[in-house]
C-alpha cells in the first residue's frame, strides 16, 4: 500500500486522512497507529451542467470540503509547514516532485501568498481538484476570510475545485499558473512516463 511505502501523501513531511466514516485505523505508525481524521457525513448529490448554476456532472462537494478545511484547521499542524497539498485518493501524487516545482516560490522566510493554478486548456476552470496546492498564507486568508466565499459565491451547483478557484480570486489571492504539475485526461494530459509532472489522475 501507498502507506506501507511512504508513498504518495505519507512521503510528505506530514499527511492527514479525513474520512467521515469517523477514526478508522489504516496502519501502524512509529510504535502507533495512524488514524483518520473524522468529519461529519454531508448528502451530496451529482450535478448536471445542463441545468442553470452547476457547473459540473461531478459531485457538488463544496458543503463536504468545507467541512475538511474546518477539520484541518482544528487539526493545526499545516501551520508548522510552507505548502498545504490536497490530493484526491484515485491520483497518483509525487511529493518529490512537487517540491521542485514550488522552489522557486519557496524563499528562507516561506513562500508568498499564492495559489497554484494547473489547468490551462480548460476554459471554465484552471484549478483541477485532483491535487490543489496552496501556501500557508493563502490558507491563512482563506480561514480568516472565508465566510466572504461562503456568503457571496453561489457555489450550490460548484464541484469544490471551482469553487477554491473563485473563492482564492474573491479574496485577490494571487496565483502562479504550473501547467505541467497534474496529468489529466480532459485538461493537461501527459502520459505517466512523464517524470516532471506532481500527480496523474484518475487511477481508480
Amino acid at each position: 500500500s501507498q502507506f506501507d511505502k511512504r508513498a504518495g501523501i505519507f512521503a510528505c513531511n506530514d499527511q492527514v486522512v479525513f474520512c467521515h466514516g469517523g477514526n478508522l485505523t489504516l496502519a501502524a505508525l512509529d510504535g502507533g497507529l495512524f488514524k483518520t481524521q473524522p468529519i461529519p457525513k454531508v448528502p451530496m448529490k451529482k450535478g448536471n451542467v445542463a441545468i442553470a448554476g452547476q457547473m459540473t456532472n461531478s459531485w457538488l462537494n463544496v458543503k463536504l470540503f468545507m467541512k475538511v478545511f474546518d477539520a484541518m484547521i482544528h487539526d493545526g499542524r499545516f501551520w508548522m509547514y510552507d505548502w498545504v497539498v490536497k490530493v484526491d485518493p484515485d491520483a497518483v501524487f509525487f511529493p518529490d516532485r512537487l517540491r521542485k516545482h514550488v522552489q522557486s516560490l519557496t524563499s528562507h522566510e516561506g513562500p508568498g501568498n499564492y495559489y497554484i493554478r494547473n489547468c490551462g486548456s480548460n476554459p471554465w476552470i484552471h484549478l483541477m481538484g485532483a491535487i490543489e496546492v496552496f501556501s500557508k498564507p493563502a490558507m491563512q486568508k482563506y480561514f480568516n476570510e472565508k465566510w466572504k466565499c461562503e456568503s457571496k459565491l453561489p457555489w450550490g451547483g460548484w464541484g469544490e475545485d471551482y469553487y477554491m478557484e473563485h473563492c482564492m480570486d474573491l479574496l485577490g489571492i494571487p496565483y502562479v499558473n504550473d501547467f505541467k504539475q497534474l496529468g489529466q485526461s480532459g485538461c493537461e494530459y501527459a502520459p505517466c512516463t512523464d517524470s516532471w509532472r506532481v500527480a496523474f489522475h484518475p487511477f481508480k
